[in-house]
């Protein structure tokens, strides 16, 4: 009994590190998986990792009972903010997706995306799931796994505190994020504004036609249009740009040892 005592507190300081991926990861923190089947992915992922951590030695320093909720808290910033930083791409294509929706004026027609629980646009929707499928076919997913597990090379358990959040990091990536969802959303963005000035002009110029009437029509069979062609263009990417965030995830756990020395 004194054996797994001594290893209590180290487990649930692993799966409090741990559970701050199912708070904000894609697919993890999904609405769509239940929350018992969650619950059941987070014990087993903490006791496949465990043995590994415990293996390369635990000394957790000694916690008075008013810094463990600190300490809680900072364990499981690591994981969140792991996991927000993977969904970052994900959350830009999708973005992409509804600036073009609003471009197009299909910005009414809506679904109901269960991985935010919110109402999303069609083709955010579309391009969102796409852009899903090449994170889990990427690896993303172990990837993942793989960054927590290198966190407690750099931060055994019991050594993070709350100033562990990579803020500055957090903002450089947001900035990149707009930066990719613009990329994507460029090419049917510039031909919607190359169809509008057309159809102002020939308005200008043929007043009797009524523009108004198959304006709309014409914008959205062109963008549709240019937004099937440059599909593999925005596969492609997206590719990078999940690739581009895993490296800068690999690249802040890999610098917390430093950082924390």
């Amino acid at each position: 009994m004194a054996s797994i005592l001594e290893h209590l507190l180290p487990f649930w300081l692993v799966a409090a590190r741990v559970s701050g991926l199912f708070l904000f990861a894609p697919v993890l923190a999904s609405q769509l998986v239940m929350r018992q089947v969650r619950v059941l992915l987070l014990v087993m992922l903490t006791v496949a990792l465990y043995p590994a951590v415990a293996a390369g030695g635990i000394q957790t320093p000694p916690l008075e009972l008013g810094t463990i909720a600190l300490v809680m808290l900072g364990e499981v910033l690591i994981g969140l903010a792991i996991g927000m930083m993977a969904t970052m791409p994900l959350v830009a294509i999708q973005v992409a997706g509804s600036v073009i929706s609003y471009k197009l004026g299909l910005a009414l027609a809506q679904v109901y995306n269960p991985e935010f629980d919110a109402q999303s646009e069609v083709i955010g929707q579309l391009l969102y799931l796409m852009g899903l499928g090449l994170f889990i076919q990427f690896g993303g997913l172990e990837h993942m796994v793989v960054a927590v597990m290198d966190t407690f090379a750099s931060l055994p358990p019991g050594t993070a505190w709350v100033d562990v959040a990579p803020v500055e990091l957090m903002a450089t990536l947001v900035d990149a994020a707009f930066v990719v969802g613009l990329r994507i959303a460029m090419p049917v963005l510039l031909m919607a504004t190359l169809a509008s000035l057309a159809m102002g002009v020939l308005m200008r110029t043929i007043p009797q036609i009524n523009i108004m009437t198959i304006g709309f029509a014409i914008q959205i069979v062109l963008g549709l249009s240019v937004l099937v062609i440059s599909v593999y263009a925005i596969g492609d990417v997206a590719t990078d740009a999940i690739s581009d965030f895993l490296n800068a995830i690999y690249d802040w756990v890999h610098s917390l040892g430093v950082a924390d020395g």
